[in-house]
């Protein structure tokens, strides 16, 4: 005779957790969560994963709303004594061309 798993045998073996009200993650961690949201949707969507890409797209949403971010536009470079040079981003002068 097989013994085969059922979910509830699994769920029961599994640790049990609690999560903490809040997170609090750092600038930089933040950008890599973001980046990270972002890569695996692409990389879905260009597999042909529409389904999955839409939530890795959604939970990006999720965590940009919570962030509060307002799009501002490019950010500038730096120019001498680190006074902002307009139209010097090249990733503003990309999306122009």
């Amino acid at each position: 005779m097989t013994m085969q798993a059922t979910p509830t045998a699994a769920v029961d073996r599994t640790p049990r957790c609690r999560f903490r009200e809040r997170v609090e993650l750092t600038k930089h961690e933040t950008y890599l969560v973001c980046e990270s949201l972002a890569l695996g949707e692409r990389t879905l969507e260009r597999a042909g994963r529409g389904e999955e890409a839409a939530q890795m797209g959604r939970l990006f949403e999720l965590l940009e709303d919570r962030l509060g971010a307002v799009d501002v536009g490019p950010p500038a470079a730096a120019g001498a004594g680190g006074q902002a040079v307009p139209g010097s981003n090249s990733r503003a002068r990309e999306l122009m061309q």
